[in-house]
């Protein structure tokens, strides 16, 4: 991109110093075929002048072309030249020449059209075609000082009609399928001289928006000698604005800087159009401001403030944008935020009335979505992230205070949560998703200890009958392009242990002992265990085992997620208590089948497995009758005793 500004200012220089001179000593073709010569072999590229070519004189030398064509390198070709020009105006004023100052009193490119293009083989049209090497030092030369300090500058500059008037620049990448315009470009620059502002007003057309430019260097002397100079500059657009405030010193920016847009979703939409759109409800409204240090390819925010609709946070960033075109950006972020609720950006996520899995599962109609995953946003930028979260919101799970640690890396990402605060206890989950793989794919690990299973369960699947104190450990991986892929794929293993629990709603001892009920109703449970396996999406668990008071119940069977439904056997069984020097005794256990949708699930005896038992030992089966009957005595005669064990089993 410096080699088009170097042609440009080849070009203008020439003019201006041709505008001073030669209308004076030659004929206005001399000059255009010198003026020719001269660009072409320093640039390397054929210059056309197709239309006239005028020069005035006293009191201001004026060259006035029209058709100026500026071509590509020889071997390119020129369906898309490098530059043209409808015409170009160049105005200098005779009189401050003679005091060693310039006072440019027109320069106007007229319709200006920049083509970049780079090829197949990734060669820019606008690189030199050839390596132009410096002359060699001669032996006895001093080093050259810095060029850092070395513009060379008149004693004072003026600048009164510089325009650029319906410009357009267009990029095409033919290497990487990437293409954009800018159009309606029109300019205005204002200097009174050196040690005066030097003020840009600007305007162009991106993808049918107008953007605005508006900016103030304190002095151009200083801004060339590469002193810090003050710059205050707006961008402003109808879904972007950036404003900033600070020193400019060479390729560094120091200050600060505010950047807003009322809509992210939008801002993408319209850099990018043929993009697929961001997969969310929100709007994405952003405001940031930071104190910054910026250079070419870096940025460094500090002390920065965000804001991105209900989300706040504070904290520092950096951002690196790779030199090459179509490298991944750099984002590392550090921030300590508010509540995250993630609920306002999902596309889907569960009313205040079901759970997490149902909301799903009945949009698409008793089925798992099987529209693709847009994860394309995760192969736009790499970067790190740690952050520290007043808490976490997702559909209605709900994390305390949470510090997250994330990293993405060439469309890889892994996350990383330790000792979170979640449902009174603490929470560690690492996930990793990989969406640059051909089949996209998913690992995560969850370990919960001490978690309140109560107000967990309700939130996760409306279910609140069971409290208690547990530790949940479970594992899970799968893959696939769309919801129903990953939901069919997953596979996994995990275990569960509850404590101090209890089945709110119904009281066991009551309805053995045939008493009524009263007040708020439970059965306390001392103990309850199992593990579990997830093949294909079916969850697999055969060694549930619940102690009560006066019931043991133990249970196996099948979730399978892709269907919605459930096959389960409880087995609640009776136990007489023990008395003095006696063993307790076990009465029959009649199993309870759980089947159908897991939103709606029915209940019903397996008497046929009771009479199996008793034909494989009927005195065994005599002696759990007796215990039974001892245990139950006339309960099973109070009216609302079937009920009750109803409940319970649906408790469960």
């Amino acid at each position: 991109m410096k080699k088009i500004f170097l042609a440009i200012g080849i070009l203008l220089f020439i003019l201006i110093v041709a505008a001073i001179v030669a209308p004076y000593f030659i004929s206005a073709d001399t000059l255009k075929k010198t003026l020719v010569e001269k660009i072409e072999t320093e640039t390397g590229r054929h210059i056309t002048i197709d239309g006239k070519f005028q020069l005035k004189f006293f009191p201001v030398v004026e060259i006035a072309m029209d058709g100026v064509t500026l071509s590509n390198p020889p071997s390119y070709g020129d369906k898309h030249p490098l530059m043209t020009f409808k015409s170009i105006d160049v105005g200098v004023a005779v009189m401050p020449l003679l005091k060693g100052n310039i006072e440019i009193k027109k320069l106007v490119l007229d319709e200006p059209r920049i083509n970049l293009h780079v090829s197949k083989e990734g060669i820019k049209n606008w690189q030199p075609p050839r390596p132009i090497a410096p002359p060699a030092p001669s032996v006895n030369q001093p080093p050259a000082a810095s060029s850092a300090r070395s513009v060379p500058l008149p004693h004072n500059l003026m600048l009164n009609d510089v325009k650029i008037a319906d410009g357009t620049v267009t990029y095409e990448d033919e290497s990487v399928k990437q293409q954009w315009n800018v159009q309606k470009m029109n300019a205005a620059l204002s200097l009174s001289g050196m040690s005066s502002p030097f003020t840009v007003d600007a305007s162009s057309e991106w993808n049918g928006k107008k953007i605005a430019i508006k900016g103030t260097l304190a002095t151009l002397q200083s801004f060339l000698n590469q002193d810090g100079t003050k710059i205050d500059a707006e961008v402003t657009s109808d879904l972007l604005s950036l404003t900033v405030h600070g020193l400019i010193n060479g390729i560094i920016y120091t200050g600060n800087a505010e950047v807003k847009s009322p809509s992210l979703k939008a801002l993408a939409a319209w850099i990018n159009p043929a993009g697929a759109p961001l997969q969310t409800p929100a709007k994405l409204a952003l405001n940031l401001s930071s104190a910054m240090e910026c250079s070419t390819f870096n940025c460094n925010l500090t002390n920065a403030n965000l804001t991105l609709d209900n989300i706040q946070a504070t904290g520092t960033a950096k951002v690196s944008q790779g030199e090459k075109v179509g490298e991944r950006p750099q984002i590392d972020v550090n921030l300590t935020t508010g509540v995250l609720d993630f609920n306002p950006f999902l596309s889907q996520h569960a009313d205040a009335s079901n759970g997490l899995l149902s909301d799903a599962y009945a949009e698409t109609g008793g089925r798992w979505s099987d529209k693709p995953m847009d994860l394309s946003a995760l192969q736009a930028i790499n970067g790190t992230a740690s952050i520290v979260a007043d808490g976490i919101v997702v559909n209605k799970i709900t994390l305390g205070k949470t510090p997250l640690r994330a990293k993405l890396e060439n469309g890889q990402l892994g996350i990383n949560i330790v000792n979170a605060d979640a449902y009174g206890g603490k929470g560690n989950i690492t996930a990793n998703v990989n969406a640059a793989a051909p089949m996209p794919t998913l690992e995560s690990n969850t370990t919960l200890k001490g978690i309140q299973v109560q107000p967990l369960f309700k939130d996760a699947a409306d279910m609140s009958r069971l409290s208690g104190t547990a530790d949940i450990a479970f594992a899970v991986s799968s893959h696939g392009r769309s919801e129903k892929d990953f939901i069919g794929a997953l596979g996994g293993n995990g275990q569960f242990a509850l404590n101090n629990g209890a089945i709110e709603g119904v009281d066991l001892t009551n309805i053995i002992a045939n008493k009524p009920g009263g007040g708020a109703q439970k059965t306390p449970i001392t103990d309850m265990k199992g593990t579990f396996t997830i093949a294909q999406g079916v969850i697999t668990n055969k060694d549930l085992t619940m102690t009560l008071p006066t019931l043991h119940v133990s249970g196996q069977g099948d979730v399978n997620l892709p269907a919605y439904n459930i096959n389960y056997h409880l087995t609640p069984q009776v136990v007489q208590a023990a008395g003095q020097g006696s063993a307790a005794k076990q009465g029959i256990g009649v199993p309870v089948i759980v089947e159908g949708s897991l939103d709606k699930p029915s209940f019903r005896p397996d008497l046929n497995a009771v009479a199996q038992e008793a034909l494989k030992n009927p005195q065994a089966f005599k002696d759990q009758l007796k215990n039974t009957r001892d245990s139950l005595k006339d309960g099973l005669k109070n009216p609302d005793a079937a009920k009750n064990l109803k409940n319970l089993l649906q408790g469960f």
